[in-house]
C-alpha cells in the first residue's frame, strides 16, 4: 500500500461549507462528494500545499485560515 501526504480543507463562508464532487473519470474515489483536499509535494509545507491545491482545483485564495 502507498501512502501520500495530504492536506484537506474545509472552506467555510457566511455559514456554508464548499464540498466537490468528483469527475467520474478521477483515478480515487470518482464520482464522489469531498471535502477539497491534496497531495503535499515534496519539501512544500502544509500551508503551501493547501494554498497551491486551493489555486490550481478551484482556482481560489484564502484570505484567512485555521488549524
Amino acid at each position: 500500500m502507498e501512502f501520500v501526504e495530504c492536506v484537506a480543507f474545509l472552506i467555510i463562508e457566511k455559514g456554508r461549507m464548499l464540498i466537490e464532487k468528483r469527475s467520474l473519470s478521477k483515478k480515487y474515489i470518482p464520482g464522489k462528494t469531498v471535502i477539497p483536499a491534496g497531495r503535499v509535494e515534496t519539501g512544500e509545507s502544509y500551508e503551501k500545499a493547501m494554498k497551491r491545491e486551493l489555486k490550481e482545483e478551484l482556482n481560489l485564495i484564502p484570505k484567512e485560515y485555521s488549524y
